[in-house]
């Protein structure tokens, strides 16, 4: 058997090699196959097909993997080697690639299996094979050798175990050449996947200990300006190992200076990927890290449309991460089901930060995410009057910390200070947030659907970075100044919270839409609105309002009513609105229903709205500026502050009365001219009597019984005299039981009692 020369290995495959292998059975025709580079970390023996049929030669087209001892025969079977061929290397192929066997006495056994491109692609490179995963080895170098494997050989998938492996990551950090920020330890390659077993059994990637102001696990080369592209992770979890690790804490601003060198914003990302695309994570956990759990985004310099895009992460989880779960500066967001808790969000949970007017940042998707902030408080460098490392700063801290944040362009005023319209379409779908809140500066078309929110109280006094409103939207900056935001939605709210704030705060949005939900508790105002357009319909809010009634009455009332409205920022509708204060006496906070400081320049209209036990009234029209429809106190009473033109006539069944509380009060009956003005007296269904002024201006008493005229009318003329046609059957009593008629002959007579004939009583003149 002939053997077969021995090739030297190539040093950097770059995937396009092929091993060339002669299958004896088939009339010795040689075939190709592709092979990875990773093979048990033996040698690889390869040569170039081109090159083999060059230069002609029979060795190379029949070159092996590997040369071991006296040389590699072509063929063995399952343990058996045949009597006539002699003791050595053989080669075998298989499904997967193929097997270096050897053969010792009288039979072979499998020495290395090396599997092909092919194989790999199919089935990933395992990392258990070429990493210890044991906790206690660096395994940092053979991750990065198969993520730099996966990717140069198109294999994709790196499978990494189940629960049994802790691969521990350390060394040194990546840096970009322009910033002294740590990154990763492992730089990510375009299309790579790393795979765990289940989301029950998870392996671990987890820093090793005793860094100063660490960095993170894994990052990309986003300075060299191409973007990382298809990366997916996939039931791991990802550790940072925070209590092992020390940094210079960040201290405060204005009032109380912080460590010398302090960086507010430390950047131990997790996954650190700043220019990319496509990238997915899904059941994995994100844990204990000086930075954020996954950070996405990145623009290509001077160009402006070409943004970070395509950001999946769903069903993970994110605990104890010091500033972000997922900073997603990226278009196309999709998050879905994720759970959010721990210490740290010292930003928030999730954001999305924008800082260049140029960029452009759209289609943000959230839906079922969970954020239980009851777990873990904010990070002391959240409280800036103090030094971070002090007592007084760690005492400070406290549980409330923002579940979303989007901030737009917080840094640049926008030309004219008229948005732009550059970052919107945001949707966050049916959020469960605990001891968190919303915030939303500088995106529109925002729609946030049945988010339920529960807040006890927390003092955010000296808290940088957290508000006391559960939702709360408007410009990134210059917010007295700021046109243009279009549209903000907020659909069937439900909102427990007790906070400093207003339940749902909104200034300066042209349309916007809140309705179909409640809002119990509340140190102010339920809801209140600045300088905005649209509606607030079908509300229950209950128990809102300041603690104390005292101070500045104008400040009380805006901040104890159920809606608080300042200026106009367009037409505006408050409808159908349920306002009830449940507590007794002086413990009652809720001053009305409706507080409106508006203007008339534009309309607003408040309609059906009902105040119960309110401490003042229903509606406070600060400017008598509203057009009320319908304000009730919830005992049956309608209320108005306009007029009421009813073109199909009214018609009301009980007391009706007119009351002017400033002045005299003036009831107008206008008609069109040359037609006359009637106001009829009916019982039952017959007209009893009239008042009629006729078309030339004369006013007229009309009686009727049951329907059929009695007698003649009474007549005031326009000129001042009064006109009776009398008989002694109708005659005309001046006082009681003395009675004045016009006989039949014109003469006047008076009677003492009412007459019985035409000629009775006495004659008093005589009628010419």
């Amino acid at each position: 058997m002939a053997k077969i020369t021995q090739l030297q290995r190539l040093v950097n495959p770059t995937g396009n090699e092929l091993v060339v292998v002669a299958d004896l059975e088939d009339a010795g025709k040689t075939k190709g196959i592709a092979v990875g580079p990773l093979a048990m970390a033996a040698a690889m023996p390869a040569v170039d097909l081109a090159e083999a049929a060059r230069d002609g030669a029979e060795a190379a087209a029949l070159a092996a993997l590997v040369a071991l001892g006296d040389g590699i025969y072509d063929t063995v079977a399952d343990g058996i080697a045949a009597t006539n061929d002699g003791e050595g290397f053989y080669v075998r192929g298989n499904d997967s690639g193929l097997e270096l066997w050897i053969r010792g006495g009288a039979t072979a056994r499998l020495y290395v299996a090396f599997a092909t491109r092919s194989s790999l692609r199919n089935n990933g490179i395992n990392l258990w094979e070429v990493a210890k995963g044991d906790g206690e080895t660096n395994d940092t170098d053979s991750i990065a050798e198969a993520v730099d494997s996966a990717a140069s050989w198109k294999v994709g998938r790196i499978n990494c175990g189940s629960d049994r492996y802790t691969y521990k990551m350390g060394g040194d950090f990546h840096r970009s050449p322009n910033s002294d920020f740590n990154r990763g330890l492992v730089e990510l390659r375009s299309s790579v996947a790393l795979v765990g077993a289940a989301p029950g059994s998870r392996p671990t990637f987890k820093m090793a200990g005793g860094y100063y102001n660490p960095g993170g696990l894994f990052s990309d080369r986003f300075w060299e300006g191409n973007f990382i592209e298809g990366v997916h992770l996939e039931n791991l979890i990802l550790d940072g190992n925070i209590a092992a690790q020390t940094w210079n804490a960040s201290g405060g601003t204005d009032l109380g200076g912080g460590d010398a060198g302090a960086d507010v914003f430390q950047h131990g990302h997790l996954v650190a990927l700043l220019l990319a695309k496509k990238i997915s994570a899904r059941r994995c956990a994100f844990r204990n890290a000086r930075g954020d759990g996954i950070t996405t985004g990145g623009r290509r310099d001077g160009v402006e449309y070409d943004f970070a895009r395509d950001l999946l992460v769903e069903y993970n989880e994110f605990e104890n991460l010091f500033r972000q779960g997922v900073n997603a500066a990226t278009n196309v967001v999709r998050l879905i089901g994720n759970r959010y808790s721990g210490d740290g969000f010292w930003v928030g949970a999730v954001t999305l930060e924008v800082g260049e007017i140029v960029d452009v940042v759209q289609d943000f998707w959230a839906a079922h995410e969970q954020f239980d902030f009851r777990i873990g408080v904010s990070p002391p460098e959240r409280t800036p009057r103090w030094r971070a490392t002090s007592a007084e700063a760690a005492a400070r801290r406290i549980h409330l910390r923002r579940a979303y944040a989007a901030s737009g362009n917080f840094y640049t005023s926008y030309p004219d200070f008229k948005f732009p319209g550059k970052l919107g379409r945001l949707s966050l779908v049916h959020p469960k947030i605990w001891q968190g809140t919303i915030d939303c500066f500088g995106f529109d078309r925002v729609h946030i659907d049945q988010p339920q929110i529960e807040n006890t109280y927390e003092d955010t006094t000296d808290h940088f970075l957290i508000g006391p409103n559960a939702i709360h939207a408007g410009p990134a900056r210059d917010a007295d100044r700021v046109t243009g935001l279009a549209d903000f939605i907020v659909s069937k709210p439900i909102i427990r919270s007790d906070l400093g704030g207003p339940g749902i705060h909104v200034s300066r949005f042209e349309r916007v839409n809140i309705g179909g939900g409640s809002i119990v508790g509340g140190r102010d105002a339920g809801i209140r609105l600045e300088s905005c357009g649209g509606s607030v319909t079908d509300m229950d809010i209950q128990n809102v309002g300041r603690l104390t009634v005292g101070g500045d009455a104008a400040i009380r009332d805006a901040s104890s009513s159920a809606i608080t409205v300042f200026g106009t920022g367009g037409d505006l509708t408050i409808a159908d609105i349920r306002a009830k204060d449940t507590r007794v006496g002086d413990a009652r906070r809720m001053t009305q229903a409706v507080y409106a400081n508006v203007s008339t320049e534009t309309l607003t209209r408040i309609r059906d709205v009902t105040g119960r036990n309110m401490r003042t009234g229903v509606v406070y029209d600060v400017n008598n500026s509203t057009l009320i429809t319908g304000a009730s106190d919830g005992e049956r009473k309608l209320r108005f502050n306009s007029p009421i033109e009813a073109n199909a006539g009214l018609k009301v069944d009980g007391l009706v009365e007119f009351v002017s509380s400033n002045g005299d009060l003036d009831i107008v009956l206008r008609a069109a001219l040359g037609t006359n003005t009637k106001l009829s007296f009916i019982k039952g269904i017959g007209l009893e009597g009239q008042l009629i002024q006729l078309a030339d201006g004369t006013m007229q008493i009309n009686m009727f019984d049951n329907g059929v005229a009695t007698g003649s009318p009474i007549a005031f003329t326009n000129d001042a005299h009064v006109r009776m046609a009398t008989s002694w059957e109708r005659p005309l009593e001046i006082q009681p039981g003395t009675f004045v008629w016009v006989d039949a002959a014109g003469s006047m007579r008076i009677s003492v009692g009412r007459p019985a004939a035409d000629n009775g009583g006495t004659v008093v003149g005589t009628q010419l």
